[in-house]
């Protein structure tokens, strides 16, 4: 009991190092971080809590949830990265208690090992998904948390055997969803709805559970009496720009027509799916194969049909909007991450242990990606021959030469993760004074954490100071000026968050102060002299390849 209290302690102390560690040192990025970092202040600004706004505009994007969360942040913490950031890292440690409280529930119901709660949290909290999302200053990890709670309650009605029961879970599950429709709107219902409906297709004998918490009026109630009011409100302050930009724009127009650039094949979802669950490949395999061709498996009991109907219905649907974007397909990651937990303590049972080199391929595979940044000094300095671009050439040099200052952090952690991932047992438990051999599961966890400490604390934060600081900086210059600032050619709403003021992004005229890429300073020219015959420009600061220049009136 003692052991498995300290081992709970240490995943959710790594989980919560994982989730937060430097959020606030790291500029934000853009479009979407700025944008809802910068939405949200304008709200507090204004004194608006009903209405998103975004450089003085209403932003139809996203219900006002996730500026509520952030509005409050800042105020606790302060305008800053930090601020903005902690409701995405605190939503994302949601995310990963579900998936290891549905790992363990699930696990006790199907006879498999009480590991599967641990291994639920490390595979979550290790991959690039989880953490990726839940770094960033967007909606898209309070809608996962979210969703996955309502998945897990609605799990658990479908399986109740007593009308209590089902009565309580079903609304629980309506009370997230209601939550989720103010995170990102209908997403939050139709997710929810298919796997669970599609479920009980697959196990009719639950079909009467499904159509009692699906017709609830308590259950209905809940969900109109939570979510509706701020729709009604916002109506009422933008009127039909709202439905059209909200429903139409954002939500009808991204599953008919191609949005914002966000393209691809019908390959593309199971593509990022498989990147975002690294370093977990060979593992995902396994699950698959447990799945397919093991007719006795866990997986294969009806309890556990939800868990590969959810990932399944997102691949499938997603796959047919016009626009993909990469978190559509992390909606069906939570029964992905809690198969992947059963197979790994299936895989660590007494009788798959004498296996010759269990796990081998699993713990040779996350070797190789950690081999990557053990060699931080071969590669990193050669990353700006990747682009011609001048802009990115010298931000890719800035981030070599910082991943070279970092090199001894990220060599010794994944040198250690290698060592822990391949030396023989017996001589690691010598080693570190263990009073039991590891297993290779455990080992298979630590290598998995060593991967995200590399990859989310050192490398993800200084490609992104060397990309945004310049950003940042111009930002803290325009703080001092008191003359008109636009933004020309720079789509960059962090530049107005971290100015604190609203820099809209239009063509300069004689008197700005303008904020831009260095390397559009010969097209300003040219356009100031077809325009305006006489107007100096004078560079007040650079840096990184950004500029900020004042027009003579």
């Amino acid at each position: 009991m003692q052991n498995a209290k300290l081992t709970n302690l240490l995943l959710w102390a790594l989980a919560a190092i994982i989730m937060i560690w430097g959020i606030g040192h790291v500029p934000l990025t853009d479009v979407d971080e700025g944008a809802f970092a910068e939405a949200s202040r304008e709200m507090l600004s204004r004194g608006d809590f009903i209405s998103p706004w975004l450089l003085d505009a209403p932003r139809f994007d996203k219900p006002a949830l996730i500026h509520w969360l952030q509005i409050a942040s800042m105020q606790v913490f302060g305008i800053n990265a930090f601020g903005a950031r902690l409701p995405s890292a605190l939503a994302g440690l949601l995310w990963l208690f579900v998936v290891a409280q549905w790992s363990k529930d699930i696990a006790a119901r199907v006879g498999v090992s009480g590991n599967a709660r641990y291994f639920g949290l490390l595979i979550a909290m290790t991959s690039i998904a989880v953490p990726a999302i839940s770094r960033v200053a967007t909606a898209d990890a309070l809608l996962n948390g979210l969703l996955a709670v309502s998945l897990y309650f609605l799990w658990r009605a479908l399986l109740a055997v007593d009308d209590a029961s089902l009565k309580k879970y079903g609304r629980l599950t309506a009370i997230f969803i209601a939550l989720g429709l103010l995170t990102k709107g209908p997403i939050a219902v139709l997710v929810p709805a298919a796997a669970s409906f599609l479920t009980v297709l697959v196990v009719p004998s639950r079909f009467k559970n499904w159509r009692k918490v699906a017709f609830d009026p308590i259950a209905w109630t809940l969900v109109i009496g939570i979510a509706l009011p701020w729709y009604v409100l916002q109506y009422q302050a933008q009127g039909m720009a709202f439905i059209q930009g909200f429903f139409g724009k954002h939500n009808l127009g991204r599953y008919t027509g191609t949005m914002l650039g966000f393209s691809g094949g019908f390959w593309y979802y199971p593509a990022w799916m498989l990147v975002s669950l690294l370093p977990w490949i060979p593992l995902l395999f396994r699950t698959l194969a447990e799945l397919l061709f093991k007719r006795s498996s866990p997986l294969r009991q009806s309890v556990a049909t939800l868990l590969w109907v959810l990932p399944l219905f997102v691949l499938v649907f997603f796959s047919f909007s016009a626009t993909k974007l990469p978190h559509y397909g992390f909606y069906g990651l939570t029964g992905l991450f809690v198969m992947m937990a059963l197979t790994l303590a299936i895989k660590s049972n007494p009788i798959e242990v004498t296996k010759p080199s269990p796990l081998l391929v699993d713990r040779l595979w996350i070797s190789a990606l950690l081999t990557v940044f053990v060699c931080t000094h071969l590669w990193a300095g050669k990353l700006s021959s990747l682009t011609s671009e001048p802009y990115y050439k010298l931000v890719l040099e800035n981030a070599g030469a910082m991943l070279v200052q970092h090199a001894d952090w990220s060599v010794g952690i994944a040198a250690l993760g290698i060592a822990l991932l391949l030396l023989p047992q017996d001589l690691i438990k010598r080693i570190a004074g263990l009073h039991t051999i590891p297993s290779n599961a455990w080992r298979l966890g630590a290598g998995a954490v060593s991967f995200a400490i590399c990859l989310h604390l050192i490398f993800v934060p200084t490609v992104i100071a060397a990309l945004r600081a310049p950003i940042l900086n111009a930002a803290l210059e325009v703080r001092a000026i008191q003359t008109p600032v636009v933004s020309w050619q720079l789509s960059a709403p962090s530049l107005s968050f971290s100015a604190q003021r609203v820099i809209p992004s239009q063509e300069p005229k004689p008197g700005d102060t303008v904020v831009m890429f260095e390397k559009h300073h010969q097209q300003l020219m040219e356009l100031l002299a077809t325009k305006y015959a006489g107007v100096s420009v004078t560079q007040l600061w650079h840096e990184g390849g950004v500029e900020i220049v004042k027009l003579s009136e």
